[in-house]
């Protein structure tokens, strides 16, 4: 026998053994009574999302549609359901022992998470979140708001060397994130780092793709990459609803006054004050949460909606946060951009519990949510007392949201930023 033969026979043994454990993986996969689009045998749903790529949360949207608020497709053997209603989301984000992360999930995670909180499962991960709570405490979040203004102030520097042209603020505020991460945890300022603009931004890329340290590995993808997509989806809406803009710019000129002293940095006393900046972000977040699902792994069968459905034992169940925040029943309007839902008689008190979940719920709540906010006030509160933002991406271009760790449109978000004219004193004398 030659070896080409050989060769060709030991392929052909490792091709049929390799089917046979596929073949027995799809015949004892997990079942479910809930509806979902015919899988293929092997491959499942796979063909049905590689149609076209990326995978957009419109896709889900479709489904949903046409299949209900909960519903099913495979990937391969492995089950995924989807929940989009509150009461489901309770029972898996909060009623559920631990919430573990499932192997599949967290395999594809680890080149970019790391071994940190975002993937750790058990005791580890019980050990991971005692260890970086501290760093989030009211009274440690007090002393970053220094750090935040620096942070706000360096986004307005590079806002005014484009010169009023179209930018990808997603890129930009990527950078800026990083101010803050190295400002908040090593009190530093990123220029004294790296004063090179251009070097920092490849030192961006680099930390995303090597740190190793676990818990700053952790923190600094939740810390930098969710907050730059939140806050460009903000300037995106801003840009595109003019009115919440004027809003939020009359806001800071009543906080603020006028003068000499209309730029100084942000205070505590201010952000408790800034209640339409808020509202902007929490509407923002509920239509672009950062991360759009929560993932919890069904350790045993988990009943949905109301018992009608079950997920079985292995299975993987995504909370579609984009989906259960356009719940028409709970959000009259739900695609429509209206922050005052969120201001006083808006609403939002009303809300069934857990229909809004923008960090997420339960055990894995989002440890930095609190800092995220802050960040996030501190940015609008610099930036709308200097800038005017015009839009240079649509609506629908914002709603292509790629399905991820983070959920950014695919096509980028491109804003413009012309200066200001300050608010002046009118002496009426």
């Amino acid at each position: 026998m030659s070896v080409w033969t050989a060769c060709w026979q030991g392929l052909g043994l490792a091709v049929g053994a390799l089917l046979a454990v596929l073949s027995w993986l799809w015949i004892t996969r997990p079942r479910t009574n809930a509806p979902g689009p015919t899988p293929l045998p092997l491959l499942g749903n796979l063909p049905h999302f590689w149609r076209k790529l990326p995978i957009v949360v419109n896709d889900f949207r479709k489904l949903q549609r046409q299949y209900g608020d909960v519903f099913r497709f495979y990937i391969g053997p492995k089950l995924i359901l989807i929940a989009t209603q509150p009461d489901d989301a309770k029972r898996l984000l909060v009623g559920c022992k631990m919430r573990e992360r499932d192997d599949y999930t967290t395999r594809a995670l680890i080149p970019f998470s790391g071994y940190g909180l975002i993937v750790n499962k058990g005791e580890l991960w019980k050990t991971h979140r005692k260890l970086i709570e501290p760093t989030f405490h009211a009274e440690v979040l007090h002393g970053y708001t220094e750090a935040f203004n620096k942070g706000a102030q360096f986004l307005c520097s590079q806002l005014a060397e484009v010169n009023g042209n179209e930018v990808d603020i997603s890129k930009m505020l990527l950078h800026t994130s990083f101010h803050f991460l190295t400002l908040s945890m090593y009190g530093i300022s990123f220029d004294e780092l790296e004063p090179d603009r251009k070097k920092q931004a490849v030192a961006v890329d680099v930390f995303i793709s090597g740190l190793e340290l676990i818990q700053v590995r952790t923190f600094g993808l939740a810390g930098t990459d969710t907050t730059a997509t939140a806050l460009s989806c903000i300037f995106a809406l801003l840009g595109l609803y003019p009115e919440w803009q004027d809003a939020i710019q009359k806001e800071v000129d009543e906080i603020f006054g006028t003068g000499e002293d209309y730029l100084r940095p942000v205070t505590e006393s201010d952000l408790t004050q800034l209640k339409v900046t808020e509202a902007v972000i929490k509407e923002s977040l509920r239509l672009f949460p950062a991360v759009p699902v929560a993932p919890v792994f069904a350790s045993e069968d988990i009943p949905l909606s109301d018992g009608r459905y079950v997920a079985p034992r292995g299975s993987v169940v995504f909370v579609f946060l984009n989906l259960l925040h356009r719940q028409p029943a709970i959000y009259p309007d739900p695609d429509k951009f209206d922050p005052g839902r969120f201001l006083e008689g808006g609403g939002t008190n009303a809300l069934p519990p857990y229909s809004y979940l923008p960090f997420g719920a339960g055990s894995r709540l989002c440890v930095g949510a609190r800092f995220a906010m802050l960040v996030m006030k501190t940015v609008l509160a610099t930036v709308m007392r200097q800038f005017r933002i015009i839009p240079g991406s649509t609506r629908e271009e914002l709603e292509e949201i790629g399905v991820f760790i983070t959920g950014k449109p695919v096509h980028g978000i491109n804003i413009r930023c012309v200066p200001r004219t300050a608010p002046v004193t009118v002496d009426c004398t």
